[in-house]
């Protein structure tokens, strides 16, 4: 998202505007719920496109999770200290 030249992006210039009145407590607090839901689904819309882009699927990911991916560590010799 570019930035304008007050170095706001345009949906914080938006939303200033749409909102420069007063909200009260419980406004507010929908207003949040409100824009997070947004969020989170455009985000989630973002996570499915890439899963269908990468071709991941179901197993794949079964199958990472039984996978033991860390990177062994040597024992520290105890005279080392």
């Amino acid at each position: 998202m570019a930035e304008t030249q007050t170095g706001f992006t345009n949906a914080q210039v938006e939303l200033i505007n749409l909102f420069s009145l007063e909200l009260d407590e419980e406004q507010l607090a929908k207003l949040k719920k409100l824009l997070l839901q947004f969020r989170a689904d455009e985000l989630s819309k973002e996570a499915d496109r890439i899963w269908n882009q990468k071709g991941f699927s179901k197993e794949m990911i079964d199958d990472l999770m039984h996978q033991k991916l860390r990177t062994p560590y040597k024992k520290l010799d105890e005279n080392s200290h």
